[in-house]
Order: C-alpha cells, then structure tokens, then sequence
C-alpha cells in the first residue's frame, strides 16, 4: 500500500476518553462535548490535549444521557509504529474488571448518529492494544474509544427489587429499595456512635439523612447522589452551618444516576406502598386493616417499635405505613420537604398511602425517620 496514502488515512486516527460504565451495559461509551477528532501529527493534536481536560458524559447509543460522570486523564495514547502497527493503550484502571475498545470509521462522529461497533475486548490487566489493520481497515480506520468495565454494585442485604412500571398514574424505573426503615444500628455503623438497636432511627432532619446517604455511600466505595452547590459530595468537605438553616437546602442537588444511597423521591415511595406491580389498591401499605401492617396510636403505646415486626406489603417491604414518617426527596414548597406514611403518634387517616406531609429540612423528632434505596445496575 502506498506509504502516504497509509499516513494520510492514519491522520483520521482519534483520541478518546477512557471512562468507567457498567460491565453489563456493553453499548454505554464515551463521548466528549465538542470536536474530539484529532491527527497524530499536525497541529491539531493541542485540541486534544484540552479535550482531556472536561467531562465526558455516558451515553446510550440512541444519544440518550445514561448518566454524569467526570472523565479524569488515563492517558490515553493512539500511535502508528514503523511496521505499520497500530497501539492504543492507557493507564491501568484498579478496580477495572475489564476494557472495551469502540470503533467508528465516521470523521468527528457524535453518538446516535454513527454506528458504533465493538472493536476489542480486553481483560482486567490489560492497558493497551495492538493490532495491524488490512487494506480495508486502513481505509476504514477513523475514531476509537476506549471504556473501562466496572462490576455493577451488588444488591445490598435487606433490600428488594422494585420492577419500575405504572401504577395507579405514578410511574417509576426499577431501583433497589431497603425493606425496612432505616435502624440505630445502621445509623451507628455510618456515623459512629456504638452499636445501636433495630429501632428506626428517629431524630434525624431531612439535612441528616442526605448527609448519611453521603457518608454510607463513600464508605461502602460508591459514588455518593448528593451535592451541595460547588463544594462536592463528601459532606465533610461542606460548609459549617449548611445543615442547620431550612433554607439551604435548595442548595443540595440530586444526581440520580450514581452509584450510592439516597432518599426515595415521592413517587417511589408512593409506588412502593402500593406494592409496585403486585399492588391491590390496600387504603394502607399491605392491608386495608392498618394494625396488620402498620403501628399507630390506637396500637403504638405511644412509641416507636422494632422495624419488621408486623406484616409486610405485597414487595415484602415493612412499616410504610407508619411507625416513623419517612423523609422523600421532593420539594413540598417553601422551606419544606416531603415526608409520607404517617406515624406511631398518627390517627389511622395519616397513615394511607396517599397522605402527605411538608416538615421543614432541619426540623426532627421522635417520630421521623427515613429509609434509603439505591439504583439498579
């Protein structure tokens, strides 16, 4: 093959983003806003350079945003060697359990608009990849993107599946939800204060709850959901005093396609009272007789209980109807967030499914607490 015919076709070779997905989501990869095409040896390889340093989004290949995530340098390398071989390779990932390389003869190709195929699978100790390209690959040759394979988190213990539909207007994708409201102990595991009880966790702010979400996830090696303005998700690194003003807590914000625990927004929590899929529109979580179910004046003693000690709803998921009100999310209005289900110091009418609550997001007391869920893979 002619010598600069190969060089010029070689000039099409692309830089990409090396960035993690899902092992099991195979058709997630890598792209970068703006032009992320460049040569190996004119002047355009500066561009890739300040490419390097943005974000890359995860995509879907029909375009649709997967989720945010920050796109750190692996270093990422594309070179011709002399004999015509072609090598790619980057630094090596710890916790990859593996590396897709994606190709795309298309020039300065965007995602849901050129067809990408799946060039190389590499195993977990690779970091890098070499091959020598036919007659007809060098003519095809364009733009390749590497991704690096992490294995999706497992389902914690005492958690169900929840398969997303609609039920009853509300509709929600499937997440993993903890089956009982949140305990001292797992409180005191997080946030190191003794062993704790089986007790739900009471006295704690809608503030407190982000914060443990946080806490837990950074401890358990997952990316935490929550953010506070520009200051991060590790709340150790936020400003004094955000917990302790109810108009803060706008300043949080949400990203709902990481890895770690969070609060239920309000239509998950509805769709799991229901019963999801298996609902049969009970007034209350699991029965319409809420003693079977759910602890409230007429049958507290005026106290919280053990969590798990009555009857579970059609998901297998405990006291949603009262015992402790449940933080959400979702914005009530004002200064005030939602809470739902009711409580062991409610009348039996404040403990349906439908009924709503608005408390302000530092308030606490002995009959609020909460419960996390978590993404699906």
């Amino acid at each position: 093959m002619n010598r600069i015919l190969l060089i010029s076709i070689l000039l099409m070779l692309a830089f990409g983003l090396l960035a993690f997905n899902n092992s099991d989501a195979s058709n997630i990869i890598a792209e970068k806003d703006g032009d992320y095409s460049f040569s190996l040896s004119d002047h355009r390889k500066s561009q890739a350079e300040e490419i390097a340093d943005g974000g890359a989004r995860l995509v879907n290949q029909s375009g649709n945003v997967n989720r945010e995530s920050a796109a750190p340098e692996y270093n990422l390398q594309i070179e011709l060697k002399p004999d015509g071989q072609i090598r790619i390779n980057w630094d090596d990932i710890a916790d990859a359990i593996g590396y897709n390389i994606y190709h795309s003869a298309y020039p300065a190709p965007r995602l849901g608009e050129a067809p990408w195929e799946l060039w190389a699978t590499l195993p977990e100790d690779s970091s890098e990849y070499s091959f020598y390209p036919t007659e007809a690959e060098y003519i095809n040759l364009g733009f390749f993107y590497v991704t690096a394979l992490q294995a999706s988190p497992p389902m914690p213990d005492n958690f169900v599946f929840i398969e997303g539909g609609s039920v009853a207007g509300i509709t929600v994708s499937d997440f993993y939800l903890d089956k009982y409201q949140l305990t001292n102990a797992e409180w005191n595991a997080v946030m190191g204060s003794g062993a704790g009880d089986a007790y739900p966790k009471i006295y704690v702010s809608w503030f407190n709850a982000i914060e443990y979400c946080n806490l837990r996830s950074l401890q358990e090696g997952l990316t935490p959901c929550y953010s506070y303005i520009n200051y991060g998700t590790n709340p150790d690194n936020w400003p004094s005093g955000w917990d302790t003003s109810n108009a803060n807590h706008v300043n949080l914000s949400c990203d709902f396609s990481a890895t770690g625990y969070r609060l239920l927004t309000e239509a998950e929590w509805e769709y799991a009272a229901q019963g999801g899929l298996q609902a049969q529109v009970y007034t209350y979580s699991g029965s319409d007789n809420l003693s079977e179910v759910g602890w409230y004046r007429d049958n507290s003693a005026y106290s919280d209980h053990l969590v798990g000690q009555l009857t579970a709803n059609e998901l297998g998921i405990y006291d949603m109807s009262g015992n402790v009100h449940e933080w959400c999310w979702d914005i009530y209005s004002g200064l005030y967030r939602v809470s739902r289900g009711g409580s062991w110091y409610s009348s039996d009418g404040s403990c349906t499914i439908s009924s709503r609550y608005k408390i302000k997001a530092a308030y606490s007391s002995g009959d609020i607490g909460f419960r996390v869920c978590r993404r699906t893979p």
